[in-house]
């Protein structure tokens, strides 16, 4: 056997192995599709409360980076699949019958009958897919490339002996189409792997514009909800049918984050709304339970009695002027006894753009994308996985992580021109606004707290933006002193806070949202805007 015979040979079993093992991977085992793994729950689980119990999540759901939320688990009971999945914990507990959440390393579930799991015999295991490495997948490819070129030169020189020139010019168009091919490849795997490992209302929105070949120009958004959806009045609100750590956490009626449902007024003795934006919302805490309205509420209804309610009424973005509009269209329904104003933070903005105008329009931009929120990605570039890449990374996915602001606002000035800005642009309209929403609050009877915005600088444009931030705190307390209102003075006051309470300059961590609540907490009892009969027994409590 000639050499020449055994390269031919040596060539063509490597050619077999990775061409056999490319299409035994991308067929059994495709990076959309994953591998599925299922893991033992263990009792005893802990109840929670009415039908829900809680188990400590296996330690590989905790850990796999695929599994980020429990929308992406299935939940089995001897083999039968439960649900819904991501379900708010007062559905679990109250309903019940399979209902089940994941949030950080806590599993809250139910059983299908609603009996005690810790008593009834019955097995539960977590179901989920994890996607194999992209780096596996780019392995293939690359091998297949290389093999690919080294077989496409011996073919050309066998076929192409003789023609020396034609040979290179074949050689090299034909490299430049597989080239082509494999980047395809490539942005294809990344895609798909990114996809598996996001929650399923990407996926969806992914999909409707990609898979589902309706990118017609002109028709109508097909996108699936995301964050936020356009509103008739409001530039954008939060849009009920969004999910959040693969639970529903919107208030359809008042477009508010909230999942227990709102009792008539009558049938509870106290309420508080918390008006703000995204520091309120808490943008960044996916469970609701971590916020630091909820934890307020549980503070006052373990000293002050079930009946009452602190209603987030956050929502990202929002200056005062969208609160106002907010509160007057649908908030003030809620009839609260007390609305504690988070105002401030993000006033700052359209004060850094051109010269600020009474209703802001300096700085917002009408948000009506075909109904769905996102810019149609072009239908001309729609094949290429490159440009589907880019559009998940820079559209869907800020989106999805309420980046709003992209969307609803101009673009903005460089920060290097911040300073002149607020210089020329004063906290005037922001008094306005400020002091319109509380004459507007306090015409129904309703009480008012002012707290000011906690600001830290983590970034070189932190240090232009906290100038307008400790402006407008100041025009805060000069509303407070105006109508009498009691002001949370202690919120800005140095040492407060610590760098770990917040993830960036203002939103707070779990750490920080438990310290804002309970700084709250004290400040409502200190003023004795807690209800009546648990002012004072608050006050020793703590």
């Amino acid at each position: 056997m000639t050499q020449e015979s055994k390269k031919s040979i040596a060539l063509g079993v490597v050619t077999a192995l990775i061409t056999g093992f490319a299409i035994w991977l991308f067929t059994v085992n495709p990076p959309a599709q994953g591998i599925e793994r299922r893991l033992e729950l263990t009792p005893p689980y802990s109840h929670d409360r009415g039908f829900a119990y809680t188990a400590a999540a296996p330690h590989q759901l905790r850990t796999d980076q695929a599994v980020t939320n429990s929308a992406n688990v299935s939940l089995m009971e001897d083999g039968r699949i439960l649900g819904p999945a991501g379900a708010p914990v007062t559905v679990i507990s109250e309903d019940g019958k399979g209902a089940f959440s994941l949030s950080g390393d806590t599993l809250t579930f139910s059983a299908s009958d609603n009996s005690d799991p810790n008593d009834n015999g019955k097995r539960y295991t977590a179901m989920f897919r994890v996607p194999l490495p992209a780096a596996l997948y780019l392995g293939v490819v690359l091998a297949a490339y290389l093999v690919a070129l080294v077989v496409l030169w011996a073919l050309l020189k066998r076929i192409l002996a003789q023609q020396h020139r034609l040979r290179l010019v074949a050689y090299w168009v034909a490299n430049g189409i597989l080239f082509v091919a494999v980047i395809q490849a490539v942005f294809w795997i990344l895609v798909d792997v990114q996809l598996l490992r996001l929650d399923p209302s990407v996926r969806a929105c992914y999909r409707s514009w990609f898979r589902d070949k309706k990118l017609v120009p002109g028709a109508s958004d097909p996108t699936p909800p995301l964050m936020f959806t356009q509103h008739h009045y409001l530039n954008y609100v939060l849009n009920p049918d969004a999910t959040i750590n693969g639970t529903r956490q919107i208030n359809d009626k008042y477009l508010i984050r909230r999942s227990e449902k709102l009792r008539s007024r009558n049938e509870i003795k106290w309420r508080a709304l918390t008006l703000g934006g995204s520091t309120t919302f808490c943008t960044g805490l996916d469970r609701e339970a971590d916020t630091w309205p909820h934890i307020l509420e549980q503070s006052v209804r373990q000293q002050c009695g079930p009946d009452c309610e602190v209603i987030n009424g956050g929502v990202p973005g929002y200056s005062t002027l969208e609160n106002f509009i907010h509160y007057v269209i649908l908030l003030r329904f809620l009839e609260p006894d007390l609305v504690i104003l988070y105002e401030g933070i993000n006033d700052v903005h359209p004060r850094l753009f051109g010269n600020i105008s009474p209703d802001y329009s300096n700085y917002r931009k009408p948000w009506r994308s075909h109904g769905g929120g996102l810019p149609a990605p072009k239908p001309h570039l729609s094949a290429l996985y490159a440009y589907r890449y880019v559009y998940l990374n820079k559209i869907i996915l800020p989106a999805g992580e309420l980046g709003i602001e992209a969307f609803a606002s101009k673009k903005g000035p460089s920060p290097a021109e911040w300073p002149a800005a607020l210089q020329r642009n004063s906290p005037d309209i922001f008094r306005s606004h400020l002091d319109a929403l509380v004459r507007l609050i306090r015409s129904s009877g309703t009480k008012v707290a002012v707290i000011p915005s906690h600001f830290v600088v983590r970034r070189p444009t932190d240090v232009a933006f906290i100038e307008g931030v400790r402006g407008h705190n100041l025009v805060n307390r000069e509303i407070s002193e105006k109508y009498g209102l009691p002001f949370a003075q202690k919120i800005v006051q140095p040492g407060v806070f610590e760098r770990s309470d917040t993830r960036d300059n203002c939103h707070f961590t779990v750490k920080g949202s438990h310290k804002m609540a309970g700084l709250i907490f004290d400040f409502l009892s200190e003023n004795g805007l807690l209800p009546e009969n648990c002012s004072a027994s608050s006050r020793s409590a703590r």
